[in-house]
């Protein structure tokens, strides 16, 4: 590498030395950054492709509101750390009530109670038989299986849609697809309860500044009058680890060498090869990242005329007869001085919706409406949709615990190489596909960094073959511990 690096300041390459390259300035890169800098490791450079701050964390102005892109819920109050940075940022929020939901059929009839009932036992039941599975040491079961052990069967479009709304919605995949033991389980026990330090809360943020600003305050902070420890619009393009440091080479030619890196890329950008490593990531490594899913969450924020629906009911949720996930679920937004909703889809219609055109997202969404609200409703006169799986800054919303994924997987999912550690929301042993959890797993990255620099860093061999993965695992300390897994 030092021959590398020779050629590149020969040819007037910018070189930049530091103690610690930050890959990202998301939540888990400014939290690890904070966290460093509270033991004066202040030698870091933080690198984002980016203009901004804040990773997924991003708003825009729609009409003339500001509305969420990506992530968009504070789940639990207590030691949350994004509920304090909340309060202690003063961002505004409004609760978030799932309860307070109407379902329609395709004729605008309105139905449920006694089968979304059904379903939330169900869903509760699973956890409990997760709970007795795991205590025997028997295999994981997907989702699916385990809520047809339970009694509970997705055989019409109303119960597929009931169904879609409590598992889908939250966790971005259906059940066919999830682990019972390690995410459907958690979205549906009484976890919350189980967690002392963890007030239950489920917050929608409306604030003006963004929720991003909470993040890009927290940044301004630590960097101080030092700015240039932030390094904005640089794509990165190669990353050199090895036992004694890491170097980082960018799109723009400018080369950064440190004695250790955190990465916090996306999971499906480790997943995709857009960014080389080299070494090549081992086959244990590359086991983990692919066996764990990177899923795609796509709100379709829509400005009306006039509004047409009521303003006393929070979430619609639309039974399609024909096709399971087909513009499900509307959210109203009374907040807004302006007729705005908000329908989302996920899984393959992320993918299906993000390469639509806007005039046949339209022509789309407004058959639903008049299904559900009759020749009331008018079409939309503004669309916005994000783009989060063909983005190649993220290749996805965020992460689930996919069947097949074990405990074994997933601490080698976060192992590190030589110098080069990574961190992010996927990466989080508790909390993955939450914004909390990249922030905490930024924290926890960064602690093992400082004890690398300042007292020890263990070496590890050159024929590191990661941890076996096999099927005997019984550990239940990291399962059952949230609800919900949006960002």
């Amino acid at each position: 590498m030092s021959t590398i690096l020779k050629f590149f300041e020969e040819v007037h390459s910018v070189v930049r030395h530091s103690k610690v390259i930050i890959l990202g300035a998301g939540a888990s890169g400014i939290a690890a950054a904070r966290q460093l800098q509270s033991n004066n490791i202040n030698d870091f450079v933080i690198i984002d492709a980016l203009p901004f701050v804040g990773g997924r964390v991003q708003n825009a102005t729609f009409g003339g509101a500001q509305v969420e892109l990506g992530a968009n819920w504070i789940y639990g109050h207590g030691d949350n750390p994004i509920h304090k940075l909340a309060v202690k940022h003063g961002l505004q929020t409004v609760p978030s009530d799932k309860s307070n939901v109407t379902y329609f059929d395709h004729t605008g009839k309105r139905i449920a109670e006694k089968e979304e009932k059904e379903f939330n036992k169900a869903l509760k039941d699973i956890g409990n038989l997760a709970k007795l599975r795991m205590q025997r040491g028997l295999v994981d079961l997907s989702a699916r299986t385990a809520l047809q052990l339970e009694g509970w069967h997705a055989n019409s479009s109303l119960r597929a849609a009931i169904e879609y709304f409590g598992f889908d919605w939250e966790l971005a995949e259906p059940p066919e697809v999830t682990s019972l033991d390690y995410a459907a389980a958690a979205n549906g026990g009484s976890v919350i309860k189980d967690q002392p330090d963890v007030i239950p809360g489920d917050d929608f943020v409306i604030d003006e500044r963004g929720f991003q600003y909470i993040l890009r305050a927290e940044c301004d902070a630590l960097l101080g009058q030092n700015t240039s420890r932030l390094v904005l619009s640089t794509k990165i393009t190669d990353v050199h680890y090895g036992p004694d440091n890491v170097t980082v080479f960018a799109s723009n030619g400018d080369i950064f060498v440190a004695d250790v890196a955190i990465c916090t890329f996306p999971l499906a950008v480790l997943q995709s090869g857009n960014v080389k490593f080299h070494p090549s990531f081992p086959s244990w490594k590359r086991e983990a990242l692919f066996n764990f899913h990177a899923t795609t969450y796509t709100k379709i924020w829509m400005r009306f005329s006039k509004r047409f629906w009521p303003l006393d009911t929070q979430f619609f949720v639309y039974a399609d007869p024909v096709s399971r996930g087909h513009y499900p679920v509307w959210q109203t937004m009374p907040h807004l001085d302006e007729p705005i909703l908000m329908a989302t889809v996920v899984y393959h219609e992320s993918q299906r919706v993000e390469q639509m055109s806007t005039k046949s997202i339209q022509k789309e969404v407004t058959q639903v409406l008049k299904r559900m609200f009759g020749p009331e409703a008018t079409a939309p006169v503004e669309i916005l949709v994000p783009v989060w799986k063909n983005n190649p800054l993220f290749g996805s919303s965020y992460s689930n615990w996919g069947l097949g994924m074990s405990e074994a997987h997933h601490r080698n999912l976060r192992r590190r190489l030589g110098r080069l550690w990574f961190a992010g929301e996927a990466m989080s042993r508790q909390y993955f596909g939450f914004l909390h959890g990249a922030w905490m797993d930024g924290l926890e990255v960064a602690t093992a960094v400082e004890k690398c620099l300042l007292t020890s860093c263990e070496k590890q061999p050159d024929n590191d073959t990661g941890e076996e993965v096999n099927g005997c695992e019984a550990d239940m300390t990291s399962r059952f511990v949230y609800q919900g897994l949006h960002l």
